[in-house]
């Protein structure tokens, strides 16, 4: 069975597991590509170019994809085109990736993300927060309904004050020059998250990032996710 296959058949299953109140499921894409399913919404960050272009067609439905930064593993406009086709997906995107998208696709399906400027849209409150990177980053913080998410690109650390969350996708490191295990428990020291989704780094660095919540977080749950592995999170706290 091909590796397209493999991917193609997690996509399906993904979509078939059944959301409860209290849980999440994602699939980790790589790098700092989540697909992400709440419940009754699902919404997607960075799906660059590692995503294959059928992977991409096979996405069935999509509230809204977010796009941190302009780099090739976090944004490539093919496979933003061909979500949007298939999900009619409203985008929100760092301003440099909103001018490139521009004349590619229908301007009333494209957000620009303006920290100043909270969105609220299908349902989802969106705040976005600008992030550090040799390149100009965003990151979003997102609400929808009772479950609160955020996504960390590929970022170094920012303060990140009151904005306590559910689940918090945070990047480890390589090949980022800006993330470290240590500024994604910073992030987590902020958020006081839930659950911590390593993302973005080798095995090492999210072994060691999960030490650290461990030692000075002991309540955050920390997974690491395999890659295009459907993933069921129950967020009710542990007994």
């Amino acid at each position: 069975m091909s590796e397209n296959h493999n991917t193609l058949e997690a996509i399906k299953a993904f979509f078939e597991i059944s959301i409860e109140k209290q849980e999440i499921a994602f699939i980790y894409i790589g790098y700092a590509g989540i697909l992400l399913r709440v419940p009754k919404g699902t919404l997607a960050f960075d799906l660059g170019k590692s995503l294959s272009k059928e992977a991409a067609e096979a996405i069935p439905c999509l509230d809204l994809l977010f796009f941190t930064h302009t780099h090739w593993d976090h944004y490539h406009a093919p496979n933003a085109n061909r979500i949007l086709k298939t999900t009619s997906s409203h985008i929100i995107a760092e301003p440099q990736v909103a001018e490139d998208l521009s004349s590619r696709i229908p301007h009333e399906y494209l957000i620009t993300a303006n920290p100043a400027s909270p969105v609220t849209l299908k349902g989802y409150e969106v705040i976005p927060v600008v992030g550090v990177h040799p390149r100009p980053i965003t990151l979003f913080h997102v609400t929808h309904k009772t479950t609160s998410i955020f996504h960390g690109g590929d970022s170094g650390y920012v303060p990140i004050k009151n904005q306590s969350v559910d689940v918090a996708f945070l990047p480890v490191g390589a090949p980022s020059p800006s993330c470290t295990p240590k500024t994604a428990l910073q992030f987590s020291q902020d958020l006081i998250p839930k659950v911590a989704v390593a993302m973005h780094g080798n095995s090492k660095q999210m072994k060691q990032f999960k030490e650290l919540v461990n030692e000075a977080l002991p309540g955050v749950r920390v997974i690491i996710p395999e890659l295009f592995t459907p993933t069921r999170v129950n967020l009710e706290p542990e007994q």
